[in-house]
């Protein structure tokens, strides 16, 4: 099959849900560091509802130099991801396929218009 094929076939676009909970899974993990020298972890989320973007989560690292409010902030965050997903090891491949609810907002930039972002993590449905 060629490329203008591929190209003539009509496929739904993605899109941002609306507000609201829904199931996530993690398509995939990564270490990372960012620009300021922060670790963390980029974790793309699988949201499961019809022809959804996926979400593009971080989870940041408390660094040298971050005070106590500051750094207790981030290991409240840490420990929400790792209770919401059930995460046992510490290599993110090995949270790929991991699955939980999470309320999702919807951010609008110019630049990528409307885009999912994790307001926070459950472990069930709030219903």
């Amino acid at each position: 099959m060629s490329i203008l094929e591929l190209a003539q076939r009509d496929v739904p676009d993605l899109a941002a849900v609306a507000e609201g909970e829904y199931g996530v899974e993690i398509s995939s993990a990564r270490a990372a560091q960012y620009k300021s020298g922060r670790m963390g972890y980029d974790v793309l989320l699988k949201i499961d509802a019809p022809n959804a973007q996926r979400v593009m989560h971080r989870v940041f690292l408390p660094m040298e130099g971050d005070d106590k409010e500051k750094e207790d902030n981030f290991i409240r965050n840490v420990k929400r991801f790792v209770e919401a997903f059930k995460i046992v090891s510490d290599e993110p491949e090995d949270w790929v396929g991991a699955s939980t609810w999470a309320i999702l907002g919807v951010e609008t930039t110019e630049e990528y218009g409307d885009q999912n972002r994790v307001r926070r993590f459950v472990t069930g449905p709030t219903a």
